[in-house]
Formats: structure tokens, sequence, C-alpha cells
């Protein structure tokens, strides 16, 4: 079960609350792990209105997400998740980090959606591009660009091809694919421009566990 809650005062905060659970018989939850607290804050540009803020706060917690599933992914990969040690539990281990590109690519590309009925990047700078003043709106134009261009193999050779749709003659790839760093950190930059202050991600799994500052992870 996931809870969102938003709240707005001096300091714009956006929480989500995350229960792990496990289906069990009759449609019963069974709790696994206490709730995990994700958090993203910036400090709010007085100047907006009601409708861009709404626009920040969906951008903000897809990146929020995205940063959860590329901290999971770079951990996952570094070894600190090891497979069974049989062929099978090395092919699912496979299958577990390639699912999470697949999740990362979708999400890195629906940030860059250019559909007024549908949240993304390019729809917080729309709808906010007098709020933030000439100079960020430039920036910001500057960065989408270059953000375009970096996730177009995702999108082209991935996205298109066998995961948001299957072309004929489509061979998805077995191995992780790798290369998408670069453009998590662009998106995080882009966000930062648009709200006009540095965007603030934290992950805690649990409350016996440390909290994790998502951006210090990645130097971003």
């Amino acid at each position: 079960m996931v809870y969102g809650t938003i709240t707005t005062n001096r300091t714009h905060s956006l929480s989500l609350l995350v229960k792990r659970s496990k289906c069990g018989g009759a449609g019963r939850a069974e709790t696994l792990l206490s709730p995990a607290m994700t958090t993203a804050t910036h400090t709010v540009n007085s100047t907006m209105n009601e409708a861009e803020i709404k626009e920040l706060d969906a951008a903000r917690l897809e990146i929020l997400n995205l940063l959860i599933v590329f901290y999971i992914y770079r951990w996952t990969c570094s070894g600190r998740v090891f497979p069974e040690d049989t062929r099978f539990g090395l092919y699912a281990y496979f299958v577990y980090i390639r699912a999470l590109e697949h999740d990362l690519v979708l999400r890195l590309c629906r940030l860059d959606e250019d559909d007024r009925t549908k949240h993304s990047l390019r729809e917080v700078l729309k709808s906010a591009r007098t709020t933030i003043g000439e100079a960020n709106a430039h920036r910001a134009d500057k960065l989408l660009k270059q953000y375009r261009q970096a996730i177009n193999p995702l999108k082209v050779k991935r996205r298109n091809y066998y995961l948001a749709h299957l072309a004929k003659g489509a061979e998805e790839q077995l191995d992780p694919q790798g290369g998408i760093g670069p453009q998590v950190q662009l998106a995080v930059e882009i966000l930062d421009v648009l709200s006009g202050s540095r965007v603030g991600y934290s992950l805690r799994a649990s409350s016996t566990d440390a909290v994790i500052d998502l951006r210090q992870a990645f130097s971003i």
C-alpha cells in the first residue's frame, strides 16, 4: 500500500510512505517490513500558483522514485545481493537487474513527455516559464534539449523497440545494458532549475536504518 502526503509551509515537502507487504490467502496482506519513508524537499517559489506547484510536485515525486530505483539498481549491481549458487540463481539475478533497468528507462522517457495531458519536466517548464524568470527558463530549455538527446538511444532502441511497444522483429537483450547514470543526473539538475532551488531526496528503509541522501549517494 502507498500513502502520499504533501505539506506546504515556508519549505515545501513531498513525502511518500511505502508499506511493503506480501499477499496472503483470501486477499489478506502480511506486513514484512516497517514502513519506509522517502522524501523530496525544496523551498517553494512564493509566486508560483497552485497549478505550477502541482506540476512541480508530480515531477519531483517521479524523480524521487527514479532515484530510489537507481539506488537499488546500483546497489544490486555492486554485488551486495548475491544470487543462489546455481545456474538458475544467476539467471534470476540478471533478470532482476534487467527489470530494474527497464523501469529506469521508462521513468526517464516519461519525464520527457511533450503531451499537455501528461506530467513531465517539459510541462513544468510550460506552466512556470514566466514565474521562474527568463534566465532560468533559458537554462531549462538548454538542459531539456541535452536531456532529450541523452535519452534518445534509450527511447528509440529500448522503450519503442521492446518495452512500451513490441516492434516486429524485436529481440529483447537478455543481459543488462547499463548506460543510464548521466540521464538520471540531468533529470535531477533540470528540476533544480525549474524549482529555483536545490531539491533534496532521501530514503529511510525502516526506523532502524539510517537516512540515505540520494543526491549524495550519486554525487549529484
